[in-house]
């Protein structure tokens, strides 16, 4: 048999339609998971910076050996210790889109941060009763010590904070706390003793963090309906 030179074998229009409807089918299932994947990561970033930022405290604490003083702001946390020393700061979010879909829940002090879009507000306004720096313009390179901070000469409103102590064990400030009522709680789906909760618009993963009254700090990404309301209202019922 005498095979034509030139001749090549091609799809039929029945077998392009079949692949170009697999290729749509495939990516219409993968686009939720991807779009699910990015959401988790930037939950499970927020959450990882504010639990450096912790561990950072406990560890300055421990190895200072004097008390430390964890302030949490609108957007970062402060860690300032009892002698006057320069603060050291942590960002929770990297830019504004991260800040405009998170919600912080702060159930040890009772506290809710969420980011409030209203284009009469500033840009980075947060709506909570949490302090924030009473001037743009204070020298955060100089020397400060926690008891001017908790005087109220630096931040407005009730401060919320933890306190180190000097062996890494933490007391809750603005709040009743502790963290640990119920450790066991927090491997429960979802984590029914969580200390700080974050929340994006949009996903049902949140950010989830355990502080045990040692001073070690859990964290977990997982789905559930967070239970925002404050430690002191729920830890009877639990």
């Amino acid at each position: 048999m005498i095979r034509r030179l030139g001749c090549r074998s091609g799809f039929t229009l029945i077998e392009i339609l079949v692949v170009v409807t697999i290729i749509v089918l495939a990516f219409g299932f993968a686009v939720p998971t991807i779009t699910r994947f990015m959401s988790d990561k930037k939950v499970k970033s927020v959450t990882g910076r504010m639990a450096r930022g912790l561990l950072s405290g406990r560890m300055k604490a421990i190895s200072k050996h004097h008390d430390v003083y964890v302030f949490f702001l609108r957007d970062r946390l402060m860690i300032v210790s009892a002698r006057p020393e320069p603060p050291e700061f942590f960002s929770y979010f990297t830019n504004e889109t991260e800040k405009a879909k998170m919600t912080l829940a702060f159930r040890f002090a009772g506290v809710l941060v969420k980011h409030d879009p209203r284009p009469e507000n500033a840009p980075d306004m947060l709506v909570s009763d949490l302090p924030s720096p009473a001037s743009a313009t204070l020298d955060w390179s100089q020397p400060l010590a926690a008891k001017t901070v908790l005087q109220g000469r630096v931040i407005g409103g009730e401060p919320v904070y933890l306190l180190f102590k000097s062996e890494g064990t933490v007391e809750f400030g603005s709040a009743g706390g502790p963290g640990d009522v119920l450790s066991l709680g927090f491997w429960a789906v979802p984590p029914i003793d969580a200390d700080i909760i974050i929340a994006e618009e949009g996903n049902a993963s949140h950010g989830w963090i355990d502080i045990r009254a040692t001073g070690n700090v859990d964290t977990r990404i997982a789905e559930g309906t967070p239970d925002l309301r404050p430690r002191k209202e729920t830890a009877g019922e639990e």
